[in-house]
């Protein structure tokens, strides 16, 4: 496909796989036109803590276990897909796991097991250099002015379908373009058949704006973690499979609460503000990147909580496929559960 083509690509979704695809298709070259019907950040990417956490997932977290040399891939992507832009909050911080004797233990031979750097500091304390974090808000304005500087547009608007002439807006505007990219997660499923098999799932975090704590590594635990931020530590976040509904729950929000202060002591008594958003998970916690079905849109959805640590990876897959003729990494194809 010519980088010539007049006709642009057609982002759906501005969070951390919309934005990271629409600014690596534009470094590439091509038109972009990024369409989201919320304001910047609006959406999960923009409310969550933004660890890129390839050692604590891959130890933690049962779907992830096994997985540190593909997440650890990804995170190493992070210095150079935004050494151009502006500040994202980009922290090489490592991670201090607080536990229980037995669950260090085996985290630490987890680690071990797949060549992750950990040590015990104390009893009871791992700590990991493997883990970073960025700002979610800081890096979704930076990659969005990147897409701008590059010529991207940006359009406020809902899709409602995806057809051979482009994509079509909920307005009635038809936006022509050559390929569209669906990175809108479990919402953008009227819009292709393929992302029928992702599953929703509910987050409740915690964010402490009167406190300051924008430094140190992430604080771990088995019920939750605490991420410092420029605007406040964030506490999280539940994982609620198969719930659509963003209401908050005052019993999440007290859970939270102890965890933040058994993590962070300093955040004992604080007021948090409590927030909600929808990720989406394929069957396997893999991303859907790349074509589905000859003819159909690209997709870039079902990251499950890894989104931000693995945009750049599945953008850099998707400039390969649509830009340079490629064909999609095994362990994100969209046809494998088609199979």
């Amino acid at each position: 496909m010519s980088s010539q083509t007049p006709l642009p690509v057609a982002v759906v979704g501005a969070g951390a796989l919309g934005a990271a695809a629409g600014l690596a298709l534009a470094r590439a070259g091509v038109e972009v036109v990024l369409v989201d019907e919320a304001p910047l950040a609006e959406n999960a990417s923009g409310i969550a803590a933004g660890m890129l956490a390839p050692a604590m997932e891959s130890s933690l977290d049962p779907v992830s276990t096994g997985r540190f040399a593909l997440l650890s891939a990804a995170r190493d992507l992070w210095p150079a897909f935004v050494e151009d832009l502006g500040p994202t909050g980009l922290e090489r911080c490592g991670a201090l796991l607080r536990a229980a004797p037995a669950v260090i233990e085996k985290a630490m031979a987890r680690l071990g097991e797949q060549g992750a750097r950990a040590q015990c500091v104390e009893p009871g304390a791992l700590f990991t250099p493997e883990d970073w974090r960025i700002e979610p808000r800081l890096a979704l304005a930076a990659m969005l002015d990147g897409l701008r500087t590059r010529g991207g547009r940006l359009r406020r608007g809902r899709a409602r379908a995806v057809g051979p002439e482009g994509l079509e807006l909920d307005d009635g505007e038809v936006i022509e373009a050559r390929a569209t990219v669906l990175a809108c997660g479990f919402g953008g499923q009227h819009l292709s058949p393929a992302l029928s098999v992702l599953e929703p799932i509910k987050g409740q975090s915690l964010r402490y704006p009167d406190v300051e704590m924008s430094d140190g590594p992430i604080l771990r635990g088995p019920g939750g973690y605490v991420v410092p931020s420029r605007d406040g530590p964030v506490c999280g976040a539940t994982m609620e499979p198969g719930v659509i509904g963003l209401a908050i729950d005052g019993d999440a929000v007290a859970r939270l609460q102890a965890e933040a202060a058994r993590l962070a002591p300093q955040l004992a008594g604080a007021r948090p503000q409590a927030r909600a958003g929808l990720r989406a998970t394929s069957p396997d916690g893999l991303p859907l990147v790349g074509l589905a079905e000859a003819g159909g849109p690209w997709l870039a959805a079902g990251a499950r909580r890894d989104g931000w640590l693995l945009a750049p990876m599945i953008a850099a897959s998707l400039v390969r496929q649509i830009v340079h003729g490629g064909g999609p990494e095994a362990a994100f194809d969209p046809a494998r559960f088609a199979r």
